[in-house]
């Protein structure tokens, strides 16, 4: 069996680190994958590079649309895509694939499609505020807020999508109850849907020695410390960097790391990094952290807090998307009201104030029997054969 993965980057977010974990597992058991991205950053020979002609990029920015001006039937005349077996979708937003090429490719070869955040079910933006979804999807946050918009074509994107998505068949797979939700209020309800959790490779993160680990990125063994990640860092708003800041000035006696800015430097107790692709180096972080703090104010189901979990590091993060089915709020981390800093304070006291050996084998072990790399590979090699018979039966 041979599955062609295609996300938007190859190596960096979180939807490519599972894109890796799991053809890591599937190469283990012997399969073969090949990968389309529009950022190839290493020279594997089976990871393709998307390239799109500057025409293309020109004309779905003046028409404000991402759906049908890119790369996508192409791929059909690929011999990756001829070869394989199964089409594994991932996060093919962001300006570089043709959703408008589904329905082509869903004809051709069976097709599952991972939804990292909520841009499927809504007409542009990949995270919601709404609580239910209008005309059969999502309408996310004024494109005023992001520079890829210039007009809001809103109706005309709602409609395409839906109609894409009625003529094409897929599998949907959500890595949270939370999204699967989500997804039933949609025009996407009556399609499959399962629920397989991300997971992390519990051989890559695992707890050491804390005071060891502190020295270790240049941090004093008894100086406590409060780790953030992200991508974009602080200049992501999404990830709650006003909180960050907020709860640095209010313990001021606690050093905070930030990972994933644009550069290093120091500022009063916050101490900024760049992005860190080393997962050696990531691991020595996560190991050094007293608590990895997620003040988001959207996720699904990030990687960062369950990598944290898998080196005995407790969390506090915001109550929102699938958080708490990570976290077991006040056994294994600590779960704040959404955007409520006096919360989010209150969190950071009770880790310090719980037994750090206890609250980290509460963690590690939440990690290897929920959210392992490994179960999360076995739960898509189950799939994928049913997903061929029922293109078969179809056919």
């Amino acid at each position: 069996m041979k599955i062609l993965f295609i996300n938007k980057n190859e190596l960096s977010g979180g939807s490519a680190q599972v894109c890796q974990e799991l053809i890591s597992g599937l190469e283990k058991e012997g399969l073969a994958t090949s990968f389309f991205c529009a950022q190839k950053e290493s020279a594997k020979d089976s990871v393709v590079k998307i390239k799109n002609p500057s025409w293309k990029k020109i004309l779905a920015y003046l028409t404000a649309n991402d759906l049908d001006r890119y790369y996508g039937k192409e791929l059909i005349e690929t011999a990756e895509f001829k070869k394989a077996d199964i089409i594994h979708l991932h996060n093919i937003s962001g300006h570089f694939f043709s959703l408008a090429a589904l329905k082509e490719i869903s004809r051709r070869k069976p097709v599952v499609w991972t939804f990292h955040d909520m841009q499927p079910i809504d007409h542009y933006f990949a995270h919601s505020f709404e609580e239910k979804p209008e005309n059969g999807l999502f309408t996310g946050a004024s494109p005023k807020k992001i520079s890829n918009l210039i007009w809001w074509n809103r109706l005309y994107l709602k409609r395409r999508k839906i109609s894409i998505y009625r003529d094409s068949v897929f599998q949907i797979v959500s890595p949270s109850s939370w999204l699967a939700e989500k997804i039933k209020l949609t025009a996407l309800a009556d399609k499959p849907l399962t629920i397989i959790n991300n997971g992390v490779d519990t051989a890559k993160f695992y707890p050491t020695d804390k005071a060891q680990a502190k020295l270790k990125i240049g941090v004093p063994s008894d100086q406590k410390l409060i780790l953030t990640v992200s991508d974009r860092g602080r200049k992501n708003v999404l990830k709650g960097g006003d909180f960050v800041q907020k709860l640095a000035d209010h313990f001021p006696a606690i050093q905070f790391i930030s990972i994933g800015n644009d550069g290093a430097s120091t500022e009063k107790n916050i101490r900024f990094e760049k992005k860190i692709y080393d997962h050696d180096i990531l691991r020595s972080y996560y190991q050094a952290a007293d608590l990895l703090l997620l003040p988001s104010y959207a996720e699904n189901f990030p990687l960062a807090s369950l990598e944290a979990m898998a080196c005995g590091t407790p969390v506090v993060a915001f109550a929102v998307g699938g958080m708490s089915e990570q976290i077991n709020h006040k056994i294994d981390g600590y779960l704040a009201q959404s955007q409520n800093i006096n919360d989010l304070i209150s969190g950071v006291n009770f880790i310090y104030a719980t037994s750090a050996e206890e609250i980290a084998q509460r963690c590690r072990r939440q990690i290897e029997e929920k959210f392992s790399a490994a179960g999360m590979v076995k739960k898509y090699l189950d799939l994928y054969p049913r997903l061929i018979k029922d293109y078969e039966n179809r056919h």
